[in-house]
């Protein structure tokens, strides 16, 4: 087996990364016109085509990036400003209203696993009335914080069935909360502000070298 020369094979690499970065760039394309339909192509690649105003997508339009990512919908001086979808490179996709390139307003957020997030965005992220699935199919639902955790009046649905119905605190219940069985059965129930669920009636006090009893455990997330 010949030896490895680490210096040839580094010398190899410095040639070929600037080759390897010049063919990733693009020969750009310019509007014929500043005003109306058209197409552009930058030297990053992105392919920007619809309805232009002083060179700028205004009106219907797409923008197709180098790594896959497709924005189309409505625009404003070159962000997505009105009803429109973004396909991210990595699955994920937006569409509802945005404001400034961002969801803001009614939209729905899909991830590649079958999450999804339906309801009110704030520069992008979740907050305000909605509704979130996981890929378990586990449901919340109810007033979401602006990082996209229930946070105020909400429910959970179990997979079973089983619906938890009060206050939230980043996904977890908190205070006096309705669990509702799928038979129709209802029970009611405290939690901590840990997510903890409280005795309803105080336990009797332990025998003499008796364990105490176990702190109880908080309500695991499970998004």
């Amino acid at each position: 087996m010949r030896p490895v020369s680490y210096a040839a094979l580094f010398a190899t690499l410095l040639l070929w990364l600037p080759a390897r970065a010049q063919a990733e760039r693009c020969e750009e394309q310019k509007l014929a016109s500043p005003d109306g339909p058209g197409v552009i192509v930058r030297s990053d690649c992105r392919r920007i085509e619809g309805e232009f105003r002083n060179g700028l997508l205004s009106g219907r339009g797409k923008v197709t990036h180098a790594d896959g990512q497709i924005e189309e919908g409505d625009f404003r001086r070159g962000r997505l400003w009105g009803i429109g979808r973004i396909a991210y490179a990595d699955g994920r996709v937006a569409e509802g209203d945005f404001v400034d390139g961002m969801m803001n307003g009614q939209g729905k957020l899909t991830w590649p696993d079958g999450r999804v997030h339906e309801g009110l965005f704030f520069n992008g992220s979740p907050g305000g009335p909605g509704r979130y699935r996981n890929a378990r199919g586990e449901v919340w639902a109810g007033m979401f914080s602006g990082s996209g955790e229930l946070d105020g009046r909400g429910m959970h649905v179990l997979r079973d069935g089983t619906t938890i119905i009060g206050e939230f605190r980043v996904d977890r219940p908190v205070g006096d909360v309705t669990i509702e069985k799928p038979d129709g059965t209802k029970e009611a129930v405290s939690y901590d502000l840990r997510g903890r669920k409280l005795a309803r009636e105080a336990a009797p006090a332990p025998a003499v070298g008796a364990p105490a009893a176990a702190t109880p455990a908080a309500t695991p997330l499970l998004r």
